[in-house]
């Protein structure tokens, strides 16, 4: 169970028991440790640097790195802020239902 959610806690997901919107955690989690890991690198900071830099435990950056965890509002913010990043939320072309225009 993750906590700090808004609604609650949420419950983990497999592939499997999930379906597509796991599927498209998965690979938001995968894109994310990609530019996390490609920003540290290219400041040339190590794990522990950025432990350090955001306040959070080198093994919380291992995990996050490795895939093993899934990481919160505020971590995200702490880790785009220590490497100088702009966190975006960024509309992407879908084939899913277009949502109603706005009132």
């Amino acid at each position: 169970m993750l906590g700090g959610w808004p609604h609650g806690e949420v419950r983990h997901l497999s592939v499997d028991e999930g379906g597509e919107l796991v599927r498209w955690q998965v690979e938001q989690l995968r894109l994310f440790v990609t530019e996390l890991i490609g920003h540290r690198e290219a400041r040339g900071a190590t794990q522990a640097t950025l432990a350090e830099l955001t306040g959070l435990r080198r093994n919380t950056i291992s995990e996050l790195e490795a895939g093993r965890s899934y990481p919160d509002w505020s971590t995200i913010a702490r880790i785009g802020y220590a490497l100088d990043a702009d966190v975006r939320f960024v509309p992407r072309r879908s084939v899913r239902r277009e949502l109603p225009p706005a009132r």
